[in-house]
């Protein structure tokens, strides 16, 4: 969601461009306006543009055609008026229509002092040339609620703390990346090992993938149950021909329950060395000791946690929020919402390699869920909104200032540089609202009624 600013009317842009400004004639005499609520973020518009100022528009349209206009037989300009008229009537109607519906939309709102937060949804247009234009504009519009009950609020906040198994796993994974990978030619392939082989899978005498040259770690846990086991005892040059029966719950449903035939060539067996923890390898690593290194990794962890432990506080907060105000809000930017989680969602599934099949499966699944997260992250942008201008709360030039300063450093670009791209991609509102949630979060934090509990229980 982008920042709460006052929204002007939404134009309904007229299409052509056959007037100039100085010949466009705007809507002089007022309209007749009638407006009614249909349901709470929802009006509805029934506008009606009086006789007087369809003929100015019609007259400014054939003024600005009459000097454009080639007709046979006249001179660029020089045509008659009515000659005009009769040639270009079809599309001075087209064009004043458009210009008419777009202008008495816009003083109809600003009148009535109605807010749309979506373009309108024009209906019912009754046109009669020179007389009558009458038309429907249904808008949405922000919800009108009073705020209560958010300071003060209820969070349970996880205690902070790192267990000395925590920084261990982390030395440990830091080990086994710099891990080397050494041939092995004395002895067959072991579970533990790496093979690089040809292979190929086959299901009732079809191949379904053939690969050349890859790497398959022998663990007793891979994708296909029962492969590493299969292939320890494998020696470099030989193949294996062999079938393993996939459970029922197999995550490809293809091949649950079947029987899947494998033909692996083994081209060398590799072992994996783990360095041994020594000062030595710290400081290939970047850190003046062993010691300086987990202390450096007790920190990163103590980071990672302490920002695990804020969003965690910050969903009950929304919870509380979403639970006390239940406002019900603009249908047009709910499904803006729930289309963008969407394709969050399927960006996801296509990095995860699903197929079309298995992502339009999950799309399924995903559907309900979606559609209450939309309508949720719309409801706490409106109560955010209304915090912000009940406290007063602003982003001012510094905080902007400050995160293009953050981003600039994150990138390795000038703040120049960053500045000019987030405009032109008309990030900056993106930018701001950011700004405007964490300090709004943070308002309703420190005020919050905090209670530490061991993490389990947090869970």
């Amino acid at each position: 969601m982008r920042r709460g600013k006052r929204v002007r009317p939404p134009k309904v842009q007229a299409v052509g461009g056959i007037m100039t400004t100085e010949d466009r004639r705007s809507v002089e005499e007022p309209v007749k306006v009638s407006v009614k609520n249909q349901g709470a973020c929802q009006k509805v518009l029934e506008i009606e543009v009086p006789r007087e100022s369809i003929q100015q528009e019609f007259d400014a349209c054939y003024r600005q055609l009459q000097k454009e206009a080639q007709i046979p037989g006249f001179r660029k300009g020089k045509a008659p008026r009515a000659m005009v008229e009769e040639r270009y009537a079809a599309q001075a109607g087209e064009e004043v229509l458009k210009n008419l519906i777009s202008e008495s939309y816009e003083k109809a709102v600003e009148r009535e002092n109605v807010q749309p937060v979506s373009l309108p949804r024009i209906s019912d247009v009754a046109f009669e040339t020179m007389e009558k234009l009458s038309f429907k504009a249904t808008v949405d519009i922000r919800p009108e609620f009073s705020l209560k009950n958010y300071q003060g609020i209820r969070v349970k906040k996880p205690v902070l703390q790192v267990k000395p198994e925590e920084i261990e796993n982390v030395v440990m994974y830091v080990r086994e990346r710099g891990a080397r990978f050494e041939p092995v030619k004395e002895r067959p392939a072991a579970l533990g090992d790496y093979i690089i082989c040809d292979y190929a899978y086959a299901v009732n005498g079809a191949v379904r993938e053939k690969k050349e040259r890859i790497w398959i770690g022998l663990q007793e846990k891979l994708f296909f149950p029962g492969l590493g086991q299969a292939l320890a005892g494998i020696a470099a040059g030989q193949t294996k021909e062999f079938s393993l029966t996939m459970p029922p719950d197999f995550a490809d449903a293809a091949l649950a329950g079947k029987p899947v035939d494998f033909t692996v060539t083994a081209h060398e067996i590799k072992e994996k060395k783990v360095p041994e923890l020594t000062e030595e390898f710290a400081k290939q690593m970047g850190h003046d000791s062993v010691e300086e290194m987990r202390r450096y990794i007790e920190a990163d962890i103590l980071r990672e946690k302490e920002q695990r432990i804020r969003r965690a506080m910050k969903a009950q907060v929304l919870d509380h929020l979403t639970a006390q105000m239940p406002i019900e809000v603009p249908p047009s930017l709910v499904a803006k919402r729930e289309a963008g989680l969407r394709e969050s969602a399927r960006r996801s599934m296509q990095e995860h390699r699903l197929n079309a099949a298995q992502i339009a499966e999950e799309e399924q699944k995903l559907a309900a869920m979606l559609a209450q997260e939309a309508v949720k992250q719309v409801r706490i942008y409106f109560i955010y909104e209304a915090i912000a201008r009940a406290e007063k709360i602003q982003v001012e030039e510094a905080d902007l200032k400050q995160r293009i300063e953050k981003l600039a450093a994150s990138y390795g670009r000038s703040e120049e540089e960053i500045f000019k791209h987030l405009e032109e991609h008309d990030h900056l509102d993106d930018i701001h609202w950011e700004i405007m949630e964490e300090k709004i979060t943070n308002f309703l934090l420190e005020r919050a009624a905090v209670e530490e509990v061991a993490a389990e229980a947090a869970a």
